[in-house]
């Protein structure tokens, strides 16, 4: 696993909200749903999300949760280095050893730190939109599956 549950949890929420064309806020409830993450989950995982200016919220009747800038401006990094510690996937051994350095390194220690390399500049450039439209394609690709 990649990301840790609360970070799959608001990557999903985040793309349901890139996905809305209306400027009305949405309510937990209704992410949650539409995003496939408990709503009881939700709410701190959002909540955090707005201490990091990734959402904004208004409260209120016919209040809840917007993007805080457009999905073009939101990194993957941006979103994962709220949950997840990016120093841990940098010096973690890949099989779980205690003592994996470049002196000592396990058997995938060089292609893990290729990969960690990678991924790194994956996250640096991949944003919300890209996430966005890259799911909508999927989701095209099923429909059309599905009719024929």
């Amino acid at each position: 696993m990649l990301f840790s549950p609360p970070c799959e949890h608001a990557i999903r929420a985040l793309i349901y909200l890139a996905s809305q064309t209306s400027e009305s806020p949405v309510s937990v409830a209704i992410i949650a749903k539409n995003s496939d993450v408990p709503s009881q989950f939700l709410a701190k995982i959002l909540l955090q999300l707005k201490n990091h200016r990734i959402v904004r919220s208004m409260k209120g009747p016919g209040g809840g949760y917007l993007l805080a800038k457009s999905p073009g401006d939101i990194r993957l990094i941006d979103i994962s280095s709220v949950f997840d510690s990016p120093q841990k996937t940098q010096t973690q051994c890949i099989l779980g050893l205690e003592i994996c350095m470049d002196s000592h390194p396990c058997p995938l220690h060089h292609e893990w730190q290729r990969f960690r390399a990678n991924l790194a500049v994956q996250f640096h450039e991949i944003t919300l939109s890209d996430l966005r439209d890259k799911l909508a394609e999927k989701r095209f690709y099923i429909a059309n599956q599905r009719e024929g």
